[in-house]
């Protein structure tokens, strides 16, 4: 396990490995530091109930970590393009997918890219308008104009439902976007109950800060923390309801 080899590994680095791969970087211990992290509920939790069955789980937190490549792939770009059209006030647009193996399935991160040959200013109307390959073009449609407007009477004829509060319907937001991903790319829906199959809800979030809660809500759940960091490493853990 990484955890059990890394300490070692390290220790015999520059006199097995440097010379075929460079210097020690210090983000490879930063990086394993957080990965090591990664899918621990001693690191914090989501709290899942089902309102149907009442049955409940935690979902580890993960860490996240590639998301940073595709900051520092955005930056890189945006710089080049700016350099490349000698202004400083554009800005290119991307879309980056990250692969994290090549075609032997060897450990590789890098990125699938989709970038605009050039770059926007700020404009007034806030449009942006899409040329294709054909001749005919046409600017995206206006949200005040008539056709938008019959579009939104439909809507608003129907009863509206009452709005939650500003900081429920931002949880709410966030849960269904952690959802809607986990669904899209794994095709299984993380909120179905393994129990009832109705859709279960996130109620809370334990996170690191709270280091002594949740110490006392794993031990009162019979999760007492192992002294094996391995063993603690458990994507959910189901509490019962």
């Amino acid at each position: 396990m990484l955890d059990e080899h890394f300490d070692s590994f390290q220790q015999l680095y520059d006199q097995r490995y440097q010379e075929n791969y460079g210097y020690w970087r210090p983000i490879v211990e930063q990086s394993v530091a957080a990965f090591l992290k990664c899918g621990d509920l001693e690191e914090g939790f989501a709290r899942v109930r089902c309102p149907d069955c009442k049955h409940e789980m935690f979902v580890a937190f993960s860490c996240k970590q590639l998301g940073k490549l595709s900051s520092c792939a955005w930056t890189c770009l945006q710089a080049e393009v700016r350099r490349m059209l000698g202004r400083d006030d554009v800005v290119p647009g991307m879309i980056g997918a990250i692969q994290t193996h090549d075609q032997l399935l060897h450990w590789h991160p890098h990125l699938h890219v989709l970038i605009t040959c050039g770059a926007w200013t700020a404009e007034d109307t806030g449009q942006v308008i899409y040329q294709s390959q054909k001749q005919a073009c046409r600017a995206f449609p206006d949200p005040k104009g008539d056709g938008m407007r019959k579009k939104a009477a439909v809507v608003a004829s129907a009863e509206a439902p009452t709005e939650p509060p500003a900081e429920q319907a931002a949880s709410q937001r966030s849960s269904q976007a952690w959802a809607m991903l986990i669904k899209r790319v794994y095709d299984v829906d993380p909120l179905c109950c393994p129990e009832c199959g109705g859709q279960m809800k996130v109620v809370s979030f334990i996170e690191p800060p709270q280091a002594d809660v949740i110490e006392a809500i794993l031990k009162h759940c019979g999760l007492s923390l192992n002294p094996c960091s391995s063993c603690r490493r458990i994507r959910t853990a189901d509490i019962g309801p």
